[in-house]
């Protein structure tokens, strides 16, 4: 998909350094690292989850900060390709195998993404999809877009919901 906006990307962020890689399958060219690697809804759509969180650990100095969606899946799930959801205890384990410790973690999504992800689940969620996910965004789209942007601010009062947030750090010395 990165192909298909390569262009816009780079000419938006110059100075940015942009490689395409299988997680599950290798790190980034000459094993550079960095002190911050950030996974965002990622994972939930690789097969071998396990090789890539190994991956983004040798990635990190210091940091990783992962977010996953937790619970059901649901239909318009799979739709994007999502193989699987996880819980905070398998993703706490993974970490702690490759020499990592969750340092912060937090659930999100509560009440207005939830509802959003009932709601999507409840309608047509293929002409939701056709309708939203693809093709260009008008008026309307965009402004809906802008005010559920807006409700998912909302969501920070309360540390309940389907999206998994861990902060990890890795363990010195050992």
């Amino acid at each position: 998909a990165y192909e298909q906006y390569q262009d816009r990307v780079e000419a938006n962020f110059p100075e940015a350094v942009f490689e395409v890689l299988d997680i599950s399958k290798g790190i980034w060219p000459q094993g550079k690292k960095f002190d911050l690697v950030i996974s965002s809804e990622v994972l939930e759509h690789v097969s071998g989850w396990c090789a890539a969180v190994k991956n983004l650990t040798l990635m990190s100095n210091c940091y990783l900060l992962i977010t996953v969606p937790s619970g059901k899946i649901h239909n318009i799930d799979r739709l994007v390709g999502h193989l699987r959801h996880y819980g905070l205890a398998e993703l706490k384990q993974e970490l702690e195998r490759n020499n990592f410790r969750v340092v912060l973690h937090r659930n999100w999504g509560m009440p207005f993404h939830s509802l959003y992800k009932f709601l999507i689940n409840s309608l047509d969620y293929k002409k939701t999809y056709a309708h939203f996910g693809v093709g260009h965004y008008g008026f309307f789209k965009k402004l809906l877009s802008h005010i559920l942007y807006l409700l998912f601010y909302l969501n920070d009062m309360l540390p309940l919901g389907s999206q998994i947030f861990v902060l990890a750090k890795k363990n010195v010395g050992r």
